[in-house]
């Protein structure tokens, strides 16, 4: 069972202690690699939206994390305050024909749909609250 939280300052210099906060808690909780690769890339892509996107005010904003896991799924929360970003609004990009149709800086959203089983999102009180689910599969005796 993980139950961590981690508070940082919205700004990319953040997204080097976040990286670590959840590899961290993911080698003390023993989240298999696939799961905490998958998850890593989906915290950094949120992360990195709501420091480019969101916060283009000028201001000071802060990024809340919370993991929690237990022998089913692994849940994991971002809250920001930041401006109001729903990413499953966003379109499914299309599927590039070629490595040069690929638009720089255009598959976050994609990249946390693909690694996460669910993504749930709310504004709630003048702040964002993305929530990633990833499912772990049960662990088969003597695997």
């Amino acid at each position: 069972m993980i139950d961590r939280s981690l508070e940082v300052e919205a700004k990319l210099d953040s997204l080097r202690a976040v990286g670590l906060w959840l590899q961290d808690a993911a080698r003390e909780g023993g989240l298999p690699y696939e799961v905490a690769f998958g998850l890593d890339l989906a915290l950094h892509e949120a992360v990195e939206n709501v420091v480019r996107h969101g916060c283009r005010d000028g201001g000071l904003h802060h990024v809340r994390l919370r993991l929690h896991a237990d022998d089913r799924r692994v849940e994991l929360v971002i809250t920001d305050d930041a401006a109001p970003f729903d990413p499953r609004t966003l379109p499914v990009p299309a599927t590039p024909q070629r490595i040069e149709d690929v638009v720089p800086g255009g598959q976050g959203v994609h990249l946390m749909r693909h690694f996460t089983d669910e993504i749930h999102y709310r504004r709630e009180e003048g702040t964002n609250v993305l929530t990633l689910v990833r499912a772990l599969r049960p662990r088969t005796e003597g695997a």
